[in-house]
């Protein structure tokens, strides 16, 4: 990331720094991390120095001791961004199976250090792409249930009805719809805002999203965890169920008649 006035990355001192890391084996212990890595979060071209050092190329067990060696405290939001951007995102959009243990071990620890950071530089980029694959949809609802509290969970859940990721063209992908799912099932507290923004997209996406099951269980668990406060939406809640084409239909149906006055 090249920012005006701030002076360049030694692109000699990153290499060595990356030839150290890579020496490093998995199985070894955060005393075998160069002592120079504590160094790096304090670069200006912060972000640009973490893409030299190539951190995302790292094994996962060796990224985790690494993280534990940034991520102490003292971090700022601008290190965090930074790192998230160069570093996790990276690592986390080349997945291509189930992430491991230690990378869900370290993804998880900065992601709980600097969650306003893990929302607007990890997961709404995973989610802005057309469709995002299991591996990083599972990434996460790991992140949505174990690093965020309430109210981060109810910033990212604003975040993805304001039509942003997850949210193309006026209607949901599947990756926006497991999210959805998992911070519908949190059972937080939601304003007569953001329900009614909800409905709005759930409206949206109806069409396209009829013969999917798992958009059928996202609008069924909004029904049984929201219950009468969906009234004043009922008409579009009834049209959205009569729009549906799999086996919750019924119920969903059922769910919503329920609402309508009378």
């Amino acid at each position: 990331q090249q920012v005006e006035g701030l002076p360049p990355v030694d692109a000699g001192a990153m290499g060595k720094l990356r030839a150290s890391l890579a020496a490093v084996r998995p199985h070894e212990g955060a005393e075998a991390l160069p002592t120079e890595l504590g160094t790096i979060l304090a670069i200006p071209r912060v972000q640009e120095a973490l893409s030299l050092v190539a951190l995302h190329e790292l094994p996962d067990e060796v990224l985790l001791l690494v993280v534990g060696e940034l991520f102490t405290g003292g971090t700022s939001q601008r290190q965090a961004q930074a790192f998230m951007t160069a570093v996790l995102l990276v690592k986390v959009q080349r997945l291509a199976q189930p992430a491991s243990r230690a990378l869900l071990s370290a993804i998880l620890k900065a992601c709980k250090d600097h969650p306003r950071a893990a929302i607007h530089h990890l997961i709404l980029p995973l989610l802005a792409v057309e469709q995002a694959a299991s591996a990083q949809v599972e990434v996460i609802t790991r992140i949505t249930k174990e690093s965020l509290v309430g109210h981060q969970r109810l910033q990212l859940l604003s975040a993805l009805l304001e039509a942003g990721p997850g949210v193309r063209g006026g209607g949901l992908t599947l990756g926006g719809v497991a999210v959805l799912h998992a911070l519908v099932n949190l059972k937080m507290p939601v304003g007569a805002e953001v329900l009614a923004k909800f409905v709005q997209v759930v409206d949206e996406s109806c069409v396209a999203l009829r013969a999917s099951l798992k958009f059928s269980s996202l609008v069924l668990s909004i029904l049984s965890h929201h219950g009468r406060q969906l009234a004043p939406h009922a008409a579009q809640l009834q049209q959205v169920a009569a729009t549906l084409e799999t086996g919750l239909k019924k119920p969903i149906q059922t769910m919503a008649n329920k609402l309508a006055p009378g």
